[in-house]
C-alpha cells in the first residue's frame, strides 16, 4: 500500500480515501510514504487539532473547515492525513463541501496529497 500511495502522490492526485479498520497501520504507511517522498506529513483530528508530525507543533483546530484552511496555508508539497473527516459530511454542510472542493483543486496545483 505504501508504494501505491507514493505512485498516487507522484501522479499528482489531490485526495485519497483509505477505508480500513487498521487505523494505526494505515497511518504508519502514510508516514513511511511521506518519508520516502521527502515530503512533510501533517495530521488533523477533531480532538488533537492540526499537527506537524516532524516538529510536533499543534494548532488547535476543532473545525473541519478550519482544518482545510490550515491545509491551504501550507507551503510546498506535503501529505496531509485528515482523520475521520468523512463523518463531517453527514451534516450536509454546503460550506464544508465547497471548501473541500476548493482545497483539493489547490492541493493538486501545489503537490499536496490529502489522505482521508
Amino acid at each position: 500500500m505504501k508504494d501505491q500511495l507514493i505512485r498516487y502522490a507522484r501522479a499528482g492526485y489531490a485526495g485519497l480515501f483509505l477505508c480500513t479498520p487498521e487505523e494505526a497501520r494505515a497511518e504508519a504507511l502514510v508516514k513511511a510514504a511521506a518519508g520516502d517522498l521527502n515530503r512533510p506529513l501533517h495530521a488533523w483530528s477533531l480532538t488533537e487539532g492540526f499537527v506537524d508530525t516532524a516538529s510536533g507543533s499543534v494548532r488547535a483546530c476543532p473545525d473541519p473547515v478550519a482544518a482545510l484552511e490550515q491545509v491551504d496555508a501550507l507551503e510546498g508539497e506535503a501529505l496531509v492525513l485528515l482523520r475521520d473527516f468523512g463523518i463531517h459530511f453527514e451534516d450536509n454542510d454546503p460550506v464544508l463541501v465547497r471548501k473541500l472542493r476548493d482545497t483539493l483543486r489547490a492541493a493538486r496545483a501545489t503537490g499536496k496529497l490529502l489522505v482521508f
